[in-house]
Protein backbone atom coordinates (compact mmCIF):
# COMPACT_ATOMS: atom_id res chain seq x y z
CA UNK A 1 0.00 0.00 0.00
CA UNK A 2 1.35 3.31 -0.93
CA UNK A 3 1.14 6.74 0.67
CA UNK A 4 -1.77 7.96 -1.42
CA UNK A 5 -3.38 5.02 -0.69
CA UNK A 6 -3.48 4.70 2.89
CA UNK A 7 -4.25 8.95 3.15
CA UNK A 8 -7.52 7.80 0.72
CA UNK A 9 -7.92 5.05 3.47
CA UNK A 10 -7.79 7.21 6.27
CA UNK A 11 -9.56 10.25 5.25
CA UNK A 12 -12.83 7.39 4.16
CA UNK A 13 -12.81 6.20 7.70
CA UNK A 14 -12.85 9.29 9.04
CA UNK A 15 -15.59 10.48 7.06
CA UNK A 16 -17.82 7.53 7.51
CA UNK A 17 -16.78 6.54 11.10
CA UNK A 18 -16.57 9.41 12.73
CA UNK A 19 -16.03 13.05 11.33
CA UNK A 20 -20.34 13.65 10.47
CA UNK A 21 -21.61 12.12 13.83
CA UNK A 22 -18.92 14.04 16.02
CA UNK A 23 -20.28 16.85 14.46
CA UNK A 24 -23.75 16.43 14.97
CA UNK A 25 -23.00 16.01 18.42
CA UNK A 26 -21.30 19.06 18.93
CA UNK A 27 -24.24 21.20 17.39
CA UNK A 28 -27.18 19.44 19.52
CA UNK A 29 -24.79 19.85 22.80
CA UNK A 30 -22.38 23.08 21.69
CA UNK A 31 -20.83 23.95 25.38
CA UNK A 32 -18.09 22.03 26.66
CA UNK A 33 -19.43 20.05 29.64
CA UNK A 34 -22.97 19.59 28.66
CA UNK A 35 -22.37 15.47 28.11
CA UNK A 36 -20.56 15.44 30.87
CA UNK A 37 -18.10 17.58 33.11
CA UNK A 38 -15.40 15.24 33.37
CA UNK A 39 -15.16 12.63 30.36
CA UNK A 40 -17.54 15.20 28.03
CA UNK A 41 -14.62 14.67 25.03
CA UNK A 42 -15.01 11.06 25.14
CA UNK A 43 -18.55 11.29 25.21
CA UNK A 44 -18.66 13.32 21.73
CA UNK A 45 -16.23 10.92 20.31
CA UNK A 46 -18.35 7.61 21.34
CA UNK A 47 -21.52 9.10 20.20
CA UNK A 48 -19.80 10.91 16.72
CA UNK A 49 -18.98 7.47 16.06
CA UNK A 50 -22.21 5.53 16.24
CA UNK A 51 -24.17 8.31 15.03
CA UNK A 52 -21.23 8.90 12.06
CA UNK A 53 -22.59 4.95 11.08
CA UNK A 54 -26.27 6.10 11.18
CA UNK A 55 -25.59 8.95 9.00
CA UNK A 56 -23.67 6.87 6.31
CA UNK A 57 -26.31 3.85 6.37
CA UNK A 58 -29.38 6.95 5.83
CA UNK A 59 -27.26 8.63 2.70
CA UNK A 60 -26.87 5.47 0.99
CA UNK A 61 -30.89 5.00 1.41
CA UNK A 62 -31.22 8.37 0.24
CA UNK A 63 -29.18 7.29 -2.58
CA UNK A 64 -30.60 4.76 -2.98
CA UNK A 65 -33.78 6.03 -3.66
CA UNK A 66 -33.14 7.82 -6.87
CA UNK A 67 -33.36 4.99 -8.76
CA UNK A 68 -30.93 4.51 -11.17
CA UNK A 69 -29.05 6.79 -13.55
CA UNK A 70 -29.05 6.90 -17.62
CA UNK A 71 -26.63 4.01 -18.22
CA UNK A 72 -29.08 1.78 -15.64
CA UNK A 73 -26.52 2.14 -13.29
CA UNK A 74 -27.60 3.20 -9.23
CA UNK A 75 -26.74 5.92 -7.69
CA UNK A 76 -24.76 4.50 -4.68
CA UNK A 77 -20.81 4.82 -5.76
CA UNK A 78 -18.00 6.18 -4.24
CA UNK A 79 -17.95 9.31 -5.31
CA UNK A 80 -21.61 10.50 -5.07
CA UNK A 81 -21.02 9.07 -1.26
CA UNK A 82 -18.02 11.23 -1.23
CA UNK A 83 -19.75 14.22 -2.23
CA UNK A 84 -23.23 13.75 -0.25
CA UNK A 85 -20.97 13.19 3.22
CA UNK A 86 -19.27 16.24 2.35
CA UNK A 87 -22.31 18.35 1.88
CA UNK A 88 -23.25 16.66 5.31
CA UNK A 89 -20.26 17.79 7.20
CA UNK A 90 -20.31 21.08 6.40
CA UNK A 91 -23.49 21.41 6.81
CA UNK A 92 -23.23 20.12 10.16
CA UNK A 93 -20.13 21.90 11.03
CA UNK A 94 -21.64 25.46 9.80
CA UNK A 95 -24.92 24.86 12.20
CA UNK A 96 -22.61 23.58 14.94
CA UNK A 97 -20.43 26.48 14.83
CA UNK A 98 -22.77 29.15 14.55
CA UNK A 99 -24.62 27.62 18.07
CA UNK A 100 -21.05 28.09 19.69
CA UNK A 101 -19.48 24.74 19.45
CA UNK A 102 -16.33 26.66 18.62
CA UNK A 103 -15.34 29.88 20.74
CA UNK A 104 -11.57 29.46 19.68
CA UNK A 105 -12.03 30.20 16.39
CA UNK A 106 -12.91 33.70 17.81
CA UNK A 107 -8.76 33.42 17.82
CA UNK A 108 -8.27 33.69 13.35
CA UNK A 109 -10.78 36.69 13.40
CA UNK A 110 -13.31 38.52 15.72
CA UNK A 111 -16.14 37.80 13.64
CA UNK A 112 -15.81 33.74 13.65
CA UNK A 113 -16.18 33.99 17.82
CA UNK A 114 -19.53 32.72 18.79
CA UNK A 115 -20.54 31.74 22.46
CA UNK A 116 -22.89 28.94 23.23
CA UNK A 117 -26.57 29.20 23.27
CA UNK A 118 -27.80 30.74 27.27
CA UNK A 119 -29.59 26.84 27.28
CA UNK A 120 -26.42 25.09 26.19
CA UNK A 121 -25.04 24.76 30.03
CA UNK A 122 -23.22 22.09 31.86
CA UNK A 123 -25.01 19.61 33.60
CA UNK A 124 -26.50 20.64 37.06
CA UNK A 125 -26.02 24.65 36.15
CA UNK A 126 -29.23 25.31 34.31
CA UNK A 127 -29.94 27.64 37.11
CA UNK A 128 -26.54 29.65 37.51
CA UNK A 129 -26.09 29.98 34.01
CA UNK A 130 -23.07 30.39 31.65
CA UNK A 131 -20.65 31.44 34.89
CA UNK A 132 -21.23 28.34 36.06
CA UNK A 133 -19.75 25.82 33.41
CA UNK A 134 -16.45 28.05 33.42
CA UNK A 135 -16.49 27.39 37.03
CA UNK A 136 -17.06 23.98 37.32
CA UNK A 137 -14.38 23.77 34.49
CA UNK A 138 -12.02 25.81 36.62
CA UNK A 139 -12.89 23.60 39.24
CA UNK A 140 -12.45 20.27 37.55
CA UNK A 141 -8.91 21.09 36.34
CA UNK A 142 -8.04 21.97 39.95
CA UNK A 143 -9.15 18.94 41.16
CA UNK A 144 -6.87 16.83 38.71
CA UNK A 145 -4.21 18.91 39.22
CA UNK A 146 -4.45 18.33 43.52
CA UNK A 147 -4.96 14.72 42.52
CA UNK A 148 -1.41 14.52 40.57
CA UNK A 149 0.28 16.11 43.34
CA UNK A 150 -1.11 14.13 46.15
CA UNK A 151 0.50 11.07 43.90
CA UNK A 152 3.64 13.05 43.39
CA UNK A 153 3.94 13.43 46.68
CA UNK A 154 3.13 10.42 48.43
CA UNK A 155 5.33 8.76 45.98
CA UNK A 156 8.32 11.48 46.98
CA UNK A 157 7.79 10.48 50.26
CA UNK A 158 8.41 6.90 49.84
CA UNK A 159 12.03 8.20 47.64
CA UNK A 160 13.43 10.17 50.18
CA UNK A 161 15.12 9.42 53.49
CA UNK A 162 15.71 13.13 55.10
CA UNK A 163 13.33 13.44 57.83
CA UNK A 164 12.50 17.39 57.61
CA UNK A 165 11.76 16.28 53.75
CA UNK A 166 9.80 13.53 54.57
CA UNK A 167 8.07 15.93 57.03
CA UNK A 168 7.53 19.05 54.48
CA UNK A 169 6.16 16.99 52.16
CA UNK A 170 3.77 15.09 54.39
CA UNK A 171 2.27 18.39 55.16
CA UNK A 172 2.50 19.73 52.01
CA UNK A 173 0.30 16.44 51.09
CA UNK A 174 -2.35 16.80 54.06
CA UNK A 175 -2.74 20.48 52.33
CA UNK A 176 -3.43 18.60 48.92
CA UNK A 177 -5.93 16.51 50.45
CA UNK A 178 -7.82 19.20 52.70
CA UNK A 179 -8.22 21.42 49.60
CA UNK A 180 -9.14 18.50 47.55
CA UNK A 181 -12.08 17.98 49.64
CA UNK A 182 -12.81 21.88 49.42
CA UNK A 183 -12.81 21.61 45.93
CA UNK A 184 -14.83 18.40 45.81
CA UNK A 185 -17.59 20.41 47.74
CA UNK A 186 -17.06 23.19 45.41
CA UNK A 187 -18.46 21.02 42.59
CA UNK A 188 -20.83 19.17 44.37
CA UNK A 189 -22.33 22.47 45.39
CA UNK A 190 -22.46 23.90 41.76
CA UNK A 191 -24.13 20.66 40.82
CA UNK A 192 -26.65 21.15 42.94
CA UNK A 193 -27.53 24.59 41.31
CA UNK A 194 -26.91 26.25 45.22
CA UNK A 195 -24.68 29.11 44.64
CA UNK A 196 -21.46 30.26 42.50
CA UNK A 197 -18.22 28.00 43.30
CA UNK A 198 -16.04 30.10 45.57
CA UNK A 199 -12.70 30.63 44.39
CA UNK A 200 -10.31 27.67 45.86
CA UNK A 201 -6.59 29.25 46.55
CA UNK A 202 -4.32 26.86 44.56
CA UNK A 203 -1.26 25.57 46.19
CA UNK A 204 2.18 26.58 45.29
CA UNK A 205 4.06 24.64 42.73
CA UNK A 206 6.29 21.48 43.69
CA UNK A 207 9.27 22.30 44.95
CA UNK A 208 12.59 19.72 43.66
CA UNK A 209 13.31 17.11 45.93
CA UNK A 210 17.04 17.90 47.27
CA UNK A 211 18.57 15.52 49.57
Amino acid sequence: MDLLTGLRLLATVIMVMFLPGYLLVNALFPARGQLDVEMDQLYRIGIGMVLSIFITVADGIFLNTLGTDSTGHGYITGPNLWITLSIITAALFAISWYRGAYPKMGEMHPKLYREPKKEALVQGSSRLGMKAEKDLAALMKEKKRLERFIDEAEETETQITDINLIKEWSDRRIKAVEKLAEVNHEIDRIRRGSGRAKKVRRLPKKKKVKE
